[in-house]
């Protein structure tokens, strides 16, 4: 007596890569976990490698992400794994993707692009290594295409986008010893496209989400106040554990008020380091939906030697946090801040810098 078990799945690999794949027949006790076999066997399984290979990549090999305002460069490598002269190979890419512009593909040595069928071909006609490609003979070739500064964000739909690229290379004829094969070599890879932060500062006093007080221009020896405001503005992709860091200048005090009041905006005394802890971020933030914007208050109270000219009220700030779809680091960075307000348009440039 007897039987048999069928079991249907898929299995992925890599050319050449061999897996193995175990049975057994046994009793297994549940309560126990205990596993005592009768019989095993096993078998190595090759995945074969096709007649004629393509594989796609980014210049960048260890990096599968792709950057708003980028120009990535992608590379198409084909290579004959048979044991015949292939003859009159033509390789074929194209590639799809809202945030690119296709007006601005470059194609690299003899490539020409179609634009009935908006793809790159390199053909035998004009590159004379595809008319013959000898056995295990390979060859690459590349395109680079310029991506949109900004991405174009009409609903929330418009996220976690994707650069997908497709190729193709084919002989011109099927050699008497390879007939019945195909020799059609198709490929495919996505690519991640990272999203757009943009992230700003500014300092004002009177066009102020909080009440300012004190001379201006600031005057030698007396206090006034200016409102430091941030804003943050997301295309893409959902932001995770962001925050905003910057460090004080010495002779800038921290005041304790914030907007929103509920902002979770806090000064650390030992570092003199302000920071906003944000966390989430959501994708259209700034585009489909308002501007995330975080204020607090400081004061200067100038001295003799800063008389005549501007103050710097914050050094450098960063605001940081993780891509949720490309899993890469944000790091955006803003000049320091003075008491320069060009964007605090109830003020002249009179009254930026200190007077005696």
């Amino acid at each position: 007596m007897g039987g048999s078990i069928r079991v249907r799945g898929i299995i992925t690999g890599q050319e050449g890569e061999v897996k193995a794949f175990r049975a057994g027949i046994g009793l297994y006790n549940s309560a126990t976990r205990d596993w005592k076999p009768y019989v095993d066997a096993s078998q190595d399984l090759k995945f074969s490698t096709d007649p004629l290979s393509i594989k796609i990549s980014l210049d960048r090999e260890s990096d599968k992400v792709v950057a708003p305002g980028d120009r990535p460069t992608f590379s198409v490598h084909y290579r004959n794994n048979t044991p015949i002269l292939l003859r009159n190979v033509s390789v074929r890419a194209s590639i799809k993707g809202d945030i690119i512009l296709m007006d601005t593909i470059f194609v690299s040595r003899g490539g020409v692009f179609d634009g009935a069928s908006q793809s790159m071909i390199w053909g035998p006609g004009n590159i004379p290594e595809l008319r013959e490609v000898a056995p295990e003979e390979e060859g690459e070739f590349s395109f680079s295409v310029q991506t949109r500064t900004q991405p174009v964000v009409k609903s929330i739909s418009d996220k976690n986008l994707l650069l997908r690229v497709q190729a193709l290379a084919r002989p011109g004829e099927i050699p008497p010893e390879l007939a019945g094969t195909d020799l059609e070599a198709e490929g495919t890879a996505e690519f991640k496209v990272a999203s757009k932060v943009i992230f700003s500062g500014k300092s004002v006093h009177r066009v102020s989400p909080i009440p300012n007080s004190g001379p201006l221009p600031p005057k030698v020896g007396s206090e006034t106040t200016y409102a430091v405001v941030w804003e943050v503005k997301n295309f893409t992709n959902d932001l995770k554990n962001a925050e905003i860091k910057v460090a004080l200048p010495p002779n800038i005090k921290w005041k304790g008020v914030v907007s929103p009041s509920d902002a979770k905006i806090t000064f650390h005394e030992s570092s003199s380091e302000v920071r906003w802890f944000i966390g989430d971020v959501s994708a259209g933030t700034g585009v489909i939906s308002k501007t995330l914007v975080g204020a607090f208050q400081i004061a200067v109270t100038p001295s003799q030697i800063d008389a005549g000219r501007a103050i710097p009220l914050t050094n450098d700030a960063r605001l940081i946090a993780l891509d949720s779809f490309t899993e890469g680091s944000i790091d955006e960075k803003i000049e320091p801040l003075t008491t320069e307000l060009r964007q605090d348009t109830l003020t002249t440039s009179k009254e930026w810098q200190v007077a005696r």
